[in-house]
């Protein structure tokens, strides 16, 4: 559970817990679409229609699953052993276009440099992608994951009509 969870009262519920692997799917659904009372679980209704719900507790499914990536803002405190990494994208490109990596916990930051926004997927074989969200222009984003070993593509605009520049990272 991230920190800010944590502090929360009543604390934020572990979606890695046997509490919540019990949980069905409806539940879930339920659950995100109009929030819990007297906790800071606020309802989604009125940000994302029912078929975004529904990936979501997809995504929570392959994530208790070891299926999915997963990544966050870095920790408050950086940790020593965190590998760091920089991508700078344009419209047009994504640089450095191959990263190395050992496995463990690796540090990105992710720095728009060109006139629009831009969609940043990070994806592995056999796992569901993570979708970092739109990155506006001028924007940094600093994301944090554990990553194992195996070959990752970072792509921008993935889903566009026509899709922007790709970066490998490849993880030892």
């Amino acid at each position: 559970m991230a920190e800010l969870g944590k502090s929360l009262f009543p604390p934020a519920t572990n979606l890695l817990s046997a509490n919540t692997r019990q949980m069905t799917d409806g539940q879930l659904f339920w659950i995100i679409k109009n929030g819990l009372s007297f906790t800071a679980m606020p309802g989604y209704a009125s940000q994302y229609r029912d078929d975004a719900i529904w990936t979501m507790v997809i995504y929570i499914r392959a994530l208790q699953q070891g299926r999915a990536l997963a990544f966050g803002p870095p920790p408050t405190e950086r940790s020593e052993t965190a590998q760091r990494a920089a991508l700078q994208m344009t419209d047009s490109t994504l640089q450095p276009a191959n990263l190395t990596a050992r496995a463990g916990d690796l540090e990105v930051d992710i720095m728009n440099q060109g006139a629009r926004g831009h969609q940043l997927v990070i994806s592995a074989p056999g796992k569901v992608p993570f979708n970092a969200g739109r990155i506006l222009p001028t924007q940094s984003l600093q994301l944090q994951g554990k990553v194992e070993a195996g070959d990752y593509t970072v792509a921008v605009d993935p889903g566009a009509a026509s899709p922007g520049p790709v970066a490998t990272l490849t993880v030892r």
